[in-house]
């Protein structure tokens, strides 16, 4: 049997992350503010599931009017 390292590095954060009172997270530097990964336990914390969360991104969590200075501030510390 073959299990990909992919698998179980996947399995591995996971088991990790149950036990921690936050969320860990990967975002991408994208206008969305996607996520190419967001621990289980995100529901407690945000009230959204992974999945919700994994689809949306984050962005969708801030209010319109923050959107932009959020994008700059993110941008400038991309820059440098």
């Amino acid at each position: 049997m073959h299990t990909s390292t992919s698998h179980i590095s996947k399995k591995f954060i996971s088991g990790l992350t149950t036990h921690l009172p936050g969320v860990l997270f990967c975002a991408n530097n994208d206008e969305h503010f996607s996520l190419s990964y967001i621990s289980e336990n995100c529901v407690k914390l945000t009230g959204y599931t992974q999945h919700e969360l994994l689809e949306d991104g984050l962005l969708f969590m801030i209010d319109q009017h923050d959107h932009r200075s959020i994008k700059e501030k993110k941008d400038l510390a991309f820059s440098t």
